[in-house]
């Protein structure tokens, strides 16, 4: 297995795509984002070991952002391989329009009710357009959905759906082995956005930390993850993310402590000044936390403003 990390600044940057070969099947996982200078990189990478791109018998996608789907089209034009991806992501990968549309209107519904300034609307819009257009050419694929096995020549991967920073994030655990491609669902620097990265999954936090638990449950040795280093205590990142995720909704609390607040008002008092991407993935991250509080009945909304309920909860009860 040849990791071959990919230096790209976008999103998380320094993605990972992962080639595989048993000497019939040469299988790529992710395939980085759509760009002559991405592509011809990655090009150079994989002449490195020995193959080129025609090579490429399959292509297994985590999930559907462009920074991991983006070539997936162009390399299946050059190398006639097939295309697999989790059926709940299989439209964005695709480009069907109406999917996008319905990201964007969900975006401007979203926006209205997170109280987020008009000003913030056009800026952000552009770069989900040019995100869009990074997707470059559109696959064909085969969809496969949690609970199945692809085989490819002598590899078999289980997939082990697990939604949350999109609907169809997907792990891929390597039969006879304890490791599992694990794409955006645990990475090894950032926290895995959740709440903005994918507007179509509703409970987001709720379902991901769902996903972490199942994660954990198989006690695997070894996370490839879709950015940067190879993550070698999978449990123990696991909490780490979890804390993370503890800690913001203690500050989210102690903010209410003060007075009912909005989604952006929350969002600025801890993320700062927010702009483009960063305005969608901060606030779509604060409605995620408040979205499960409200679940647990320890706020409640109106309008779009949030009130706490109840100020003595113990977070590690319910998260």
């Amino acid at each position: 297995m040849h990791k071959i990390s990919l230096s790209n600044i976008e999103f998380e940057g320094s993605n990972n795509a992962y080639l595989l070969d048993d000497g019939d099947e040469l299988i790529l996982i992710d395939t980085g984002l759509f760009s002559p200078d991405i592509y011809s990189e990655l090009k150079q990478k994989i002449s490195e070991r020995g193959y080129n791109i025609k090579d490429i018998t399959n292509i297994l996608l985590t999930h559907w952002h462009a920074d991991h789907s983006g070539l997936s089209g162009t390399i299946q034009k050059e190398s006639g391989a097939d295309v697999y991806c989790h059926k709940y992501d299989s439209p964005l990968i695709t480009k069907k329009p109406s999917a996008f549309n319905e990201l964007i209107q969900l975006t401007r519904d979203k926006f209205n009710t997170w109280h987020i300034p008009q000003s913030k609307f056009d800026p952000l819009f552009k770069v989900l357009e040019i995100g869009y257009k990074l997707g470059g050419i559109s696959p064909n694929v085969i969809e496969f959905e949690n609970g199945d096995t692809i085989s490819l020549g002598t590899y078999s991967f289980s997939i082990i759906h697990v939604p949350g920073h999109t609907s169809g994030l997907s792990c891929f655990a390597m039969e006879g082995t304890n490791n599992v491609f694990v794409g955006d669902a645990v990475l090894p620097v950032y926290t895995p956005n959740i709440g903005g990265a994918d507007l179509r999954v509703t409970s987001s936090l709720s379902k991901y930390y769902k996903s972490l638990l199942h994660l954990k449950t198989h006690n695997f040795d070894t996370f490839y993850p879709g950015h940067r280093h190879i993550i070698e205590k999978p449990n123990q990142r696991i909490e780490e993310i979890l804390q993370h995720h503890r800690d913001r909704f203690n500050q989210i609390i102690s903010l209410l402590l003060n007075a009912p607040l909005d989604i952006w008002s929350i969002s600025t008092q801890i993320f700062g000044s927010l702009d483009g991407i960063h305005v969608l993935y901060g606030a779509g991250e604060i409605h995620a936390h408040l979205e499960y509080l409200e679940s647990f009945d320890i706020v409640e909304s109106h309008d779009g403003v949030y009130r706490l309920i109840i100020s003595d909860i113990l977070i590690e009860d319910i998260f």
